[in-house]
């Protein structure tokens, strides 16, 4: 999945820093100094599928307009990031629907380890969106 191409389609810069960030990356709309539509900062140190699922998913608060601020209330939270989540989990899914794999041999099991994303944290929302396609 290209996140670059996505970034700049969609005017967001990303700043890579060094120090690990909570979760690994954050979206920040309002650094529109940095980026038409703000920034994503991202820690340095991840493996390159682990950027592009943190990256995704930050795309993904932009995308479905769920931002979170370090002030929002745990209930707005936790709904913001099941959209994010959600949001990666489809881009992530048309591209697998899109791979060289037989539609026979396609699983929910296997789309999660096509990509390396953890069973236990998107087995729920992955069932949800499978079923909508």
């Amino acid at each position: 999945m290209d996140y670059k191409k996505l970034l700049k389609e969609l005017n967001i810069t990303i700043i890579w820093v060094k120090q690990p960030l909570e979760n690994g990356a954050w979206y920040c709309p309002n650094a529109t100094n940095l980026g038409k539509n703000g920034v994503i900062f991202i820690f340095s140190g991840l493996e390159e599928h682990e950027i592009t699922e943190k990256v995704i998913h930050e795309i993904g608060h932009y995308k479905t307009g769920s931002t979170i601020f370090p002030h929002s209330i745990p209930n707005v939270h936790v709904k913001n990031e099941g959209k994010a989540r959600r949001f990666t989990l489809k881009q992530y899914l048309l591209e697998y629907l899109d791979s060289d794999i037989d539609y026979s041999m396609m699983s929910i099991s296997g789309f999660l380890d096509y990509f390396g994303l953890d069973k236990d944290f998107y087995w729920d929302d992955a069932v949800k969106i499978w079923n909508e396609f």
